[in-house]
């Protein structure tokens, strides 16, 4: 799904000769995930997306840390703790 998605607001992009911003992005991504009839969408849950399968996969919570670009641990731990929640 993540290359379709990114093929897609690549293509869009390039056809209107627009360059990459933050809202732009995260447009595309509300459009795709609409057209999908993904009705919660955003770039914002799209982290906790990554986040979540990054701790699932076993990932490293200091380099995700670094990933996300938070300043503190505590936030990552709160990723930690919801989703150990979870699945108990």
């Amino acid at each position: 799904m993540c290359k379709k998605l990114f093929d897609e607001i690549c293509k869009k992009l390039l056809d209107s000769h627009k360059c990459l911003t933050v809202p732009r992005l995260s447009n595309n991504l509300r459009d795709y995930n609409l057209s999908r009839g993904i009705m919660k969408t955003g770039v914002h849950r799209w982290r906790h997306t990554f986040a979540k399968k990054w701790i699932l996969a076993g990932g490293d919570i200091f380099r995700l840390q670094k990933i996300l670009g938070h300043s503190s641990l505590d936030v990552v731990k709160e990723y930690v703790d919801m989703f150990t929640r979870i699945f108990r």
